[in-house]
């Protein structure tokens, strides 16, 4: 997001060890991450000023702080999976937990 300070590489950095995190995932889709990413970037930061922000305090809004969590653990994929059967019959299924897709079955 452009700003009046520069956004360090620490959110750069934190979206690209995402991505790699994504080996699994069709390249179209990581392809169109990094684009929406790119163009992210290329935004204004919001301002009090702005209609949608103005009872937001912008100043203490800190892109270089965040971090994509981390992934699932093997030992939990399961339970996950276990909880997201609503249906006993279904013609396709995605079980998605914490930004990571853990099960995907197509139509």
């Amino acid at each position: 997001m452009q700003s009046d300070e520069p956004v360090d590489g620490s959110i750069k950095e934190s979206f690209e060890n995402h991505i790699r995190s994504l080996n699994t995932a069709p390249q179209w889709w990581q392809d169109r991450k990094n684009e929406s990413f790119s163009a992210f970037l290329g935004l204004p930061m919001p301002r009090r000023k702005d209609e949608r922000w103005r009872f937001s305090n912008t100043n203490s809004l800190d892109l270089n702080a965040y971090a994509y969590g981390a992934t699932v653990s093997n030992d939990h994929i399961g339970q996950i999976i276990g909880r997201s059967k609503v249906v006993d019959s279904a013609s396709g299924s995605a079980v998605i937990a914490d930004n990571q897709t853990i099960s995907f079955i197509p139509l």
